[in-house]
């Protein structure tokens, strides 16, 4: 039971460090990870904060586009989505064993 604890600990944690690097508020991602889990990990996954537009849909497949230029410091969909899937399989060995 300690090993789910750990693992939920830690998916709050890198939830909140991923909405940091991507502007959002590190605080309410780390609250919010902490009940809901794998949840937020979906929606920080699927999602990305543009200052212009607010909160839009990423393109997980192609990730940023290619004739747009890439601030530094921004997370390129491709990394989010490996990210995704590694907290995926961490979820499912903590959940199953």
């Amino acid at each position: 039971m300690e090993g789910m604890y750990l693992g939920w600990g830690t998916l709050a944690l890198i939830n909140a460090a991923l909405a940091n690097i991507d502007g959002r508020s590190p605080l309410l991602y780390l609250l919010g990870s902490m009940l809901f889990g794998p949840l937020v990990t979906l929606v920080l996954a699927v999602t990305r904060y543009d200052s212009e537009k607010g909160t839009v849909f990423s393109d997980l497949i192609y990730g940023q586009k290619y004739n747009k230029a890439v601030t530094p410091g921004s997370f390129p969909g491709w990394l989010a989505a490996f990210a995704f899937a590694g907290l995926i399989l961490l979820a499912a060995y903590v959940i199953w064993g």
